[in-house]
């Protein structure tokens, strides 16, 4: 088992981290030795460790990435609502 940790405060525990790297601007596959990010829950957390957990108890930070995606679904519904918006006022003006 491994724990994953992001500046300094444990992330995740795994059977086996999840290496990343860039390609073309989109995060790939990477191995233990070319990784530049590992990626917990499909974010990926550049600069993270994993290191081999030991028995115990693991406190999680989690709280940091539930505030960015709670703001990135108040701006998709924003987004989608001046959309609608757009559409419905190009449909009247025909």
């Amino acid at each position: 088992m491994f724990l994953i940790l992001v500046d300094g405060q444990a992330k995740g525990l795994c059977d086996k981290p999840n290496y990343v790297k860039r390609k073309n601007g989109i995060w790939i596959d990477g191995t233990e030795n070319d990784h530049e990010a590992i990626a917990i829950g499909g974010t990926a957390y550049e600069g993270a460790v994993a290191k081999v957990a030991d028995s115990g108890e693991y406190v999680f930070n989690l709280n940091e990435q539930t505030v960015e995606n709670t703001s990135s679904i108040s701006d998709v519904q924003d987004a989608l609502m001046e959309l609608a918006d757009i559409i419905s006022e190009s449909e009247q003006g025909e």
